[in-house]
């Protein structure tokens, strides 16, 4: 995990167009309104998914106009929206209804169930994206269903979440649609909760998880180095496309024998470039956001951007 993918919409960002958010945490605290633009010269694999044909949906337990989450699903992919205040405005939820960032994960698998049920029926291909946040700063939201197993709150979420979602992949492997589904499993960043740290110890190499179920063989038989970037190409080849150069924005499909920027210039110094100010990156990627500061313009980003970099750099070899 790279600087600039390191929080909820710029993990989702990253796993999903190849491309940093060279915009602060800080600066999309608040929720967008619905006019603003997102990044709007980015493919993502929404676009993608929607050039082919898929219906495209994202469900959240949290309000999705949160940081702009709702804004950049919808500019990218015509994605449904299926949030807090959706299910309070269909019925699922009390109108009064809020609990921990809006509804826990138990509900949300719940709905999830329902949707994906009524997305097989449909005579179209769809690409259903879930964001679960049970295990969320700060010690995680303690259901009624988790066991007491250990003394610390945050080791028994993350246990509960853990059978939770081995749970709802098996209901998906016992659909009939499974067989013809892929299942990506992401973390959109790592945990902020300090007891990790104090756990793991802080020489330990933290990484997000990221699994794929259903996908292509994975022939190459060996580690890779990669980061959430990478998880774009990866998951867009899973799928059975192929990709020129097996990559796509800053990211490497795992599934080539072609290294990823992290394995080819290793992680320190991609994480260096990507941190930089980038005049390029304003003009051609974050032109026309809707993000403004003070009255005077856009918030200027300071995310460098890598392909140009590469793309000279090979033409010139």
């Amino acid at each position: 995990m790279t600087n600039n993918t390191s929080w909820t919409v710029a993990g989702m960002v990253a796993q999903t167009s190849g491309t940093p958010l060279g915009v602060s945490n800080s600066k999309y605290n608040h929720s967008f309104d619905e006019d603003m633009l997102f990044m709007p010269n980015v493919v993502s694999l929404g676009d993608l998914l929607k050039q082919q044909g898929y219906s495209n949906t994202l469900m959240c337990g949290s309000e999705a106009s949160y940081a702009g989450r709702a804004n950049y699903f919808r500019q990218h992919g015509d994605y449904e929206i299926l949030d807090l205040n959706e299910a309070h405005e269909s019925g699922k939820l009390p109108k009064n209804y809020h609990e921990w960032w809006g509804f826990e994960d138990s509900k949300l698998i719940d709905f999830a169930k329902e949707e994906i049920t009524e997305l097989a029926k449909k005579d179209q291909p769809f690409n259903f994206t879930m964001l679960t946040a049970d295990t969320h700063f700060k010690d995680g939201y303690l259901c009624e269903d988790c066991p007491d197993t250990y003394d610390e709150q945050y080791e028994n979420v993350i246990m509960c979440s853990d059978q939770r979602i081995a749970e709802f992949v098996q209901w998906i492997q016992q659909q009939d649609f499974y067989e013809d589904t892929v299942i990506v499993l992401a973390g959109d960043h790592l945990s902020m909760d300090g007891l990790i740290n104090q756990a793991v110890g802080l020489d330990y190499q933290r990484k997000t998880y990221f699994t794929v179920i259903n996908g292509p063989e994975y022939t190459l038989d060996q580690n890779r180095s990669y980061t959430t970037l990478d998880i774009f190409p990866t998951t867009v080849e899973a799928l059975g496309a192929q990709i020129e150069g097996h990559r796509l924005g800053l990211g490497t499909s795992l599934y080539a024998d072609e290294p990823t920027l992290c394995e080819e210039f290793g992680f320190e110094w991609l994480n260096k470039q990507i941190s930089y100010h980038n005049v390029r990156y304003e003009e051609e990627i974050m032109e026309g956001d809707g993000l403004d500061v003070d009255g005077n313009g856009r918030q200027q980003a300071n995310t460098t951007l890598l392909s140009y970099f590469l793309t000279n750099t090979k033409t010139n070899q």
